[in-house]
């Protein structure tokens, strides 16, 4: 593999400085080395050489289709949140609560998991009690927030909050 010139490597650092910076040239033209007085100008010039364009509109694509990868995961975490149950992750029975072997756990489940919290104490005698807590995600919260991306539900302030049903709309005071 060939060594990078100095020239390439402004460059580089260019492209990747004026993606993260809100497509600012000369800020991005300081921080691959251009001095002070002629950062505007080497901004605007580096934007309009056809290679540097190349490589914006390539790491533009690049960060395109991991935002897209990133909405669908985060939707997969918020609808697991909305939908998630508690006897996922825990077991009802004639002795009490407890919880599922981890390996019985789906993965979308144990995301649904805010905190798990285990105390012991002992008695006189020495002998163990364990408490065991699990909290689930807000499923409200989680709900809300898959309703307001799903435009099925339209936040007013002044007049509470609207369900959108088959185009039909409902408000709640």
């Amino acid at each position: 593999m060939a060594k990078k010139s100095k020239s390439d490597i402004m460059h580089d650092k260019f492209v990747a400085r004026y993606l993260v910076n809100g497509y600012n040239g000369a800020e991005a033209a300081r921080f691959a080395g251009y001095s002070e007085k002629t950062a505007h100008v080497q901004g605007s010039r580096l934007l309009s050489d056809a290679n540097i364009q190349a490589k914006v509109s390539k790491m533009v694509e690049k960060d395109l289709k991991n935002l897209d990868v990133d909405r669908h995961r985060w939707l997969a975490e918020v609808r697991g949140i909305a939908f998630s149950d508690i006897r996922d992750v825990t077991i009802f029975d004639s002795s009490g609560v407890g919880f599922k072997d981890s390996d019985k756990i789906t993965d979308q489940a144990a995301r649904a998991i805010e905190s798990v919290e285990s105390i012991t104490t002992y008695d006189k005698e020495g002998r163990p009690t364990v408490q065991r807590k699990v909290k689930l995600y807000s499923k409200a919260k989680g709900l809300d927030t898959l309703g307001k991306f799903m435009g099925m539900l339209k936040e007013d302030p002044a007049a509470g909050v609207t369900i959108i049903i088959n185009g039909n709309e409902t408000d709640l005071a």
